[in-house]
């Protein structure tokens, strides 16, 4: 079984962002988060990402696609967390997660997941010209 593997559904295949070799940092930052709050976390993400590649879509209030000028990246919420995904193909990828914050950190967050977004898209690139 892969690893990065989140969910697998009719309108998206919902993986972490990384190889073996480099790791999960998002995941890792998931694990990290300790105890009965970590275990809601990780299952209601679970279930978040299970929904959406399922039925394509969450309410409002479980995610969402980001306004301009971070409409690529996609934030499901669960419970007091935010985390990020992009598009990429039919994968949405993990690329972050975040603790909620005010929003002068959540701008933070937004460039963060923005800037992982590229950099993969940018060291992709070249392969696929191949």
């Amino acid at each position: 079984m892969d690893p990065a593997l989140l969910a697998w559904g009719k309108w998206f295949c919902i993986s972490y962002l990384g190889t073996a070799e480099t790791g999960f940092p998002a995941k890792d930052a998931l694990d990290a988060v300790l105890g009965v709050e970590g275990k809601r976390v990780r299952a209601r993400l679970l279930a978040l990402a299970q929904r959406m590649a399922d039925h394509g879509h969450l309410t409002r209030e479980h995610g969402h696609w980001l306004e301009s000028p971070y409409k690529e990246i996609y934030e499901f919420k669960p419970y007091a967390f935010r985390v990020f995904a992009f598009l990429d193909g039919k994968h949405l990828r993990v690329v972050s997660v975040a603790k909620k914050a005010k929003p002068r950190r959540q701008e933070r967050d937004y460039d963060h997941a923005n800037n992982l977004r590229t950099q993969w898209l940018a060291a992709k690139k070249p392969k696929e010209n191949r």
